[in-house]
């Protein structure tokens, strides 16, 4: 058992280092729009931020209200990308530190999509604040983008962890049937 439990942590150190998959929604526009955005990043550095050049890919889409078209935006369509994400699983725009922001911008030409924090010049004071823009219209959330799920673990690692755990308890409820069953053998048998 305590070799499963080293074997496990090893695992699991090892995927910290891993590229991961990231997802996060925004809702809060106008007539129910909202963004999602999904990228894929790796802490390099292993400073417990994600930084523009630790980023392998990304797309992000609106769905589209009355303000703004529906539009989407990808890693290989985007001429202008900034992102710097605290690795904590908390919603993006949440940690800013004197030597760091949180907060996000993709854009191409006139389309953009920008999540900032009080700090920013785009955002009232005391509010953290996301805009889109198709480059006809342009619409507002106060809504801090949020985590669909907590930051994910690799999940060829996870299939794998699982899968060792499901080793290991098969080998103990057979190691202990097959105690019962010894147990219930020498009881039928006649005493010497």
């Amino acid at each position: 058992m305590k070799m499963l439990c080293c074997l496990l942590a090893a695992l699991f150190a090892a995927v910290s280092v891993e590229a991961r998959w990231f997802t996060f929604l925004q809702k809060g526009y106008t007539d129910g729009a909202f963004v999602t955005f999904v990228f894929e990043a790796e802490d390099l550095n292993a400073n417990g931020w994600i930084e523009p050049s630790e980023v392998s890919r990304f797309h992000m889409a609106f769905s589209g209200n009355s303000l703004v078209a529906p539009y989407s935006l990808a890693s290989d369509e985007a001429d202008t990308f900034a992102l710097y994400y605290r690795l904590d699983g908390g919603p993006m725009s949440d940690d800013n530190t004197t030597q760091q922001f949180e907060g996000l911008y993709i854009g191409k030409g006139p389309v953009g999509y920008i999540v900032a924090d009080t700090t920013s010049a785009i955002c009232d004071a005391g509010m953290d604040c996301a805009l889109v823009s198709d480059g006809n219209g342009t619409d507002w959330s106060q809504r801090a983008p949020r985590p669909v799920a907590s930051v994910p673990l690799n999940t060829g690692a996870m299939l794998i962890a699982w899968t060792l755990l499901a080793i290991a308890g098969s080998r103990m409820f057979l190691r202990r049937r097959q105690i019962r069953c010894r147990a219930r053998a020498s009881a039928k048998q006649p005493g010497f």
